[in-house]
């Protein structure tokens, strides 16, 4: 077993204190017990040896003594001889005063037991000494060896007994030893602990000071930055918040100087402001550029940065008219984003540390707070006087508004998304004969009993597709209609695509109305008058030509083809004007029957084909047999087919091709007629299929026509549920295309067609 040395010096003090409370006196027991032995003895041979013996442990006793009472404290290996000789001189003495004193017959073996029981205060520092009890036994045999002459004593009850009783005691040596090691070492393990509890005592105590004195400066710089942000908070403008920020934190900074830079939306918006401002121009200008190189590193990175040497610090400028060396710096957040820095600089070297670092966040944090505040408080100053304006600009045109609506010719009425009355100016208030006195906010319907209105406002309202146009004519007084209003209702829109209400403008379109049929009227007058004397220029011309009155030279029947060319030129233009005269006046009877598609393109083809040889044009038609049948009037769908195509071929020049195709869509079936034309610029699409309207409308037009062909297509193809629109590309051709629905689903035989809705002319 190895024993710590500190352990040992211990138990070494423990066993001195020992030798000398019961080393000692046992040692002078034995001195006595060996005096009283002397006198029993009889023998003068035996005396004599015993005398000599008492009288050398005398020494010895006085010897050891002197040694172990004058020592005041254990030395280590010098002390561990020293208890072996004396407890080696105990057992030697023992041993001759058994052997003189009776050997087998003597009780002074006790003497053995009581040195076996003396070796366990030996045992913390010297295990080893426990050896010395179990040699007392066969030492003690020896003895009576020696003593008896013989071993005859073996065999006696009395050894037998006596020696176990020895046994006995030395093991109860043993444990005794082992009992006081284990004190020992329960001893040191507590005084171990309580050394170790002790230093650590003393560690915490000068840690709670330290922590007591760091607490002390941490409330005075709190209370600093506490007075200082409330003095921040106190303020509104910028500029003083900017201020009180760098004043306050080169006081907590004990008079650094300190400078604050908010970064704006562009790299040249910086606002500053720095403790330091009373210095130079130059200077002054120096250290703002300074502060911002520092402040766009600090805001980019989003990090504190700490140099105790600007001068060899390469992430920022040139500082040389500063004459900088420490820095730190720390971004301002708000929220995650970072808005500027603060900044501290001192001329020395390492003038600052990591707590100056911390202490300039904490106070950065508020400042954050405070600066983004006054930031918006300006914000907050400068959009209620762009408020103030906008209302202002608003009021005015507002009463422009109202004056415009006032003196506007066209009738106004604005609703909500409810559909109750918002605004009405005094024309509407005519039209419908309401009172001017009205009360907004009543529904529309109450103030205006008029069901095409309601209608209107209502498809305006939740229609897709935007403003609705429709004819309104309201009744007089009287109750008879003398008036026609063009109704446009729009929904309003807020900015995020929500209706907000429904304006509806009214414009007079009385007197466009009689004009209109004054002009249809003049139409069919003219039109049947033209006609008769028509007939007889086209008879006259073909006698002549067939030289019933004579014989016609080469150069009148030049002349006289012109002239029966352009007579059928007029023939169709009355055609067109008489159908649509007849068309205009009232209503036809489309006849509906199963329409073979392909059977109608070939007789349009076959009419066709010289008018396109005439133009040296070529006309493909791919529209084959196969294609479905549709639910259609067949003499309206040929004549839709025929417009188209003549267009075509209209206005394509020579060597061209016009092209008629078919599919099916499954509900529907699709046309398509398609040339390389002149084609329609995109502008004018919106437009063609206006009545009387001409891509070339002036008056050297090259192209002739009346304008009223695709506006009879259009309306034939949509009476029959169907659609009609064009693609074009200015230079290279146009597509017309209509679709027709394979069934005309809950119509009668004979459907009747409304021409009189036909669309005016812009």
């Amino acid at each position: 077993m190895t024993i710590p040395a500190a352990n040992e010096a211990r138990h070494t003090d423990t066993i001195l204190e020992g030798e000398r409370s019961v080393g000692l006196p046992t040692k002078w027991a034995l001195l006595v017990l060996g005096l009283i032995s002397t006198g029993f003895v009889t023998t003068y041979r035996i005396f004599v040896w015993l005398a000599v013996g008492v009288l050398t442990y005398l020494v010895l006793t006085l010897l050891f003594t002197y040694l172990i009472g004058t020592r005041t404290r254990a030395v280590g290996h010098l002390d561990r001889s020293l208890y072996f000789a004396s407890y080696a001189s105990d057992v030697a003495f023992a041993s001759q005063v058994i052997y003189y004193s009776g050997g087998v017959s003597s009780d002074m073996y006790l003497l053995y037991a009581l040195l076996a029981i003396r070796s366990a205060l030996y045992y913390p520092i010297w295990p080893e000494v426990l050896a010395f009890p179990f040699a007392l036994g066969p030492l003690y045999v020896l003895v009576l060896r020696l003593s008896a002459g013989s071993w005859y004593f073996l065999a006696e009850t009395s050894f037998l007994l006596r020696y176990a009783v020895l046994l006995a005691v030395v093991l109860v040596a043993m444990y005794l030893g082992w009992v006081n090691e284990r004190s020992h070492r329960s001893e040191d393990s507590l005084r171990r602990s309580l050394s170790e509890r002790s230093r650590d005592l003393d560690i915490k105590t000068g840690a709670m000071q330290q922590m007591a004195t760091n607490l002390g400066n941490r409330v005075l710089e709190l209370r600093n930055l506490q007075e200082g942000i409330k003095a921040i908070n106190s303020a509104l403008a910028l500029e003083d918040v900017l201020r009180l920020i760098v004043a306050n934190a080169s006081q907590v900074l004990q008079g650094a100087r300190c400078s604050v830079a908010l970064l704006g939306d562009s790299p040249d918006d910086v606002i500053s402001m720095s403790s330091a401002d009373g210095r130079t121009d130059a200077l002054a200008s120096a250290g703002s550029k300074f502060d911002h190189d520092v402040a766009e590193w600090v805001v980019h990175y989003g990090k504190p940065v700490l140099s105790r040497d600007v001068r060899e610090d390469s992430r920022f400028g040139d500082d040389s008219a500063l004459q900088l060396s420490s820095l730190i710096s720390v971004p301002l957040f708000v929220g995650d984003e970072a808005i500027g820095a603060l900044i501290a600089t001192s001329p020395d070297r390492n003038a600052f540390a990591t707590e100056d670092l911390n202490l300039l966040s904490a106070f950065a944090d508020q400042a954050a707070v405070a600066a983004s505040n006054a930031r918006l408080y300006e914000q907050l100053v400068e959009e209620q006087k762009q408020t103030a304006q906008l209302y202002q600009h608003v009021e005015e045109r507002r009463n422009e508004l109202e004056a415009i609506l006032r003196g506007i010719g066209d009738g106004v009425i604005v609703a909500d998304p409810n559909l109750n009355l918002l605004l009405m100016n005094p024309v509407a208030f005519r039209i419908f004969h309401v009172k001017p006195d009205v009360t907004s906010s009543l529904p529309v319907s109450a103030v205006i009993p008029n069901q095409e209105l309601a209608s209107l406002l209502q498809d305006a309202l939740h229609g897709e597709e935007g403003a609705v146009v429709r004819e309104i004519a309201p009744p007089d007084a009287d109750g008879r209609t003398q008036a026609t209003y063009q109704a446009l209702a729009s929904p309003v829109l807020s900015a995020f695509g929500s209706v907000r209400g429904v304006v509806t403008v009214l414009r007079d379109i009385t007197t466009q109305k009689e004009l209109e049929r004054m002009k249809s009227n003049f139409l069919s007058v003219v039109s049947h008058e033209l006609k008769t004397p028509l007939h007889s220029i086209k008879g006259f011309v073909d006698i002549i030509l067939m030289g019933k009155t004579g014989q016609v030279n080469e150069t009148q029947a030049d002349f006289l083809s012109t002239v029966q060319d352009q007579a059928a030129h007029l023939q169709n233009l009355i055609d067109d004007l008489l159908e649509f005269s007849r068309l205009d006046s009232g209503q036809v009877k489309l006849h509906l029957t199963e329409v073979a598609l392909g059977e109608v393109a070939a007789v349009v083809t076959d009419k066709l084909k010289p008018l396109a040889d005439q133009g040296q044009l070529q006309i493909v038609n791919r529209i084959g047999f196969d294609i479905p049948n549709v639910e259609a009037d067949r003499l309206r769908i040929e004549q839709v087919l025929t417009n188209l195509v003549q267009n075509a071929i209209k206005f394509t020049p020579r060597s061209g091709f016009v092209t008629l195709t078919a599919a099916d869509q499954g509900a529907e079936v699709q046309v398509a007629v398609s040339d390389t034309g002149i084609g329609i610029p995109a502008d004018e699409l919106t437009r063609i299929f206006d009545r009387f309207y001409q891509v070339d409308s002036s008056p050297t037009r090259h192209y002739r026509g009346t304008g009223l062909g695709l506006t009879i297509c259009k309306h034939i193809v949509e009476y029959h549920h169907g659609r009609i629109w064009a693609e074009s590309e200015e230079g290279k051709g146009s597509t017309f295309f209509f679709a027709l629905p394979k069934q005309m689903v809950g119509e009668e035989d004979e459907l009747l067609l409304d021409f009189l809705s036909l669309p005016k002319k812009d």
